[in-house]
């Protein structure tokens, strides 16, 4: 009977350690966690792009048209195909950033990446927040006293054309002073959307993740060295 019940064991055992085997280890499914969170990350960074770039930027500002459609539609979106509109609509919608900013908070993410998915959130946040104030500045007609500069053509892509280029601050009472571009609160965000990109890089590589492989351009294209003027 002993030695029944010790072959039975051994055949259990035999049987269920495969079973142990099938799952990913704990190293890869964290690869695989970062991987899937970076691509998602990436899908609503996209989604935003698409957004903004629909809305338009101009030289150092926006036209009274570009305006409407910035007020109308950066916070909501754009509905396919909206009834009643005088501007031209997108036939497949947009995503509004507060849709857009709700997605990435709900992201999974593993622990090892959770700094990205903050700052990339606090980004988002204070881009509303800019516009926000941009748009308070607007209806009023008074200068707040606070960085209400809200230029959709800076982006983490083109800072080094930008940071010289000049950029008009109004105080309280109205007086006007003349900064560089690289001095205001929405070229900060986007110099510090493309630190965070920096990070990211690094934090994929520490996992044995190749950026390249993956598809993850927009990493790379950051961490290239600026062209030399």
């Amino acid at each position: 009977m002993k030695k029944y019940t010790l072959v039975l064991l051994a055949i259990l055992l035999i049987g269920v350690t495969p079973l142990y085997g099938c799952g990913p280890s704990k190293p890869d499914a964290e690869r695989e966690a970062i991987i899937t969170f970076t691509q998602q990350a990436f899908q609503i960074e996209a989604k935003r792009g698409e957004l903004i770039n629909w809305l338009g930027g101009q030289s150092l500002g926006l036209n009274p048209y570009q305006r409407w459609l910035v007020g109308k539609y950066y916070l909501t979106g754009v509905a396919p195909n909206a009834p009643d509109s005088s501007a031209p609509i997108p036939s497949s919608g947009l995503e509004g950033m507060s849709s857009l900013v709700n997605k990435l908070s709900l992201l999974d993410c593993p622990q090892s990446v959770q700094s990205i998915k903050d700052s990339l959130t606090s980004i988002y946040n204070s881009e509303i927040r800019q516009f926000q104030l941009w748009q308070l500045n607007l209806t009023s007609g008074v200068a707040s006293g606070v960085d209400h500069s809200f230029y959709l053509e800076v982006n983490w892509e083109n800072l080094d054309e930008w940071a010289l280029k000049p950029w008009v601050s109004e105080n309280y009472y109205g007086v006007t002073t003349t900064l560089q571009m690289k001095d205001n609160a929405w070229y900060q965000l986007q110099s510090f959307r493309r630190d965070v990109y920096t990070q990211w890089l690094q934090l994929l590589k520490q996992h044995g993740i190749d950026p390249a492989k993956e598809g993850f351009t927009e990493l790379i294209q950051a961490n290239m060295p600026s062209p030399t003027p």
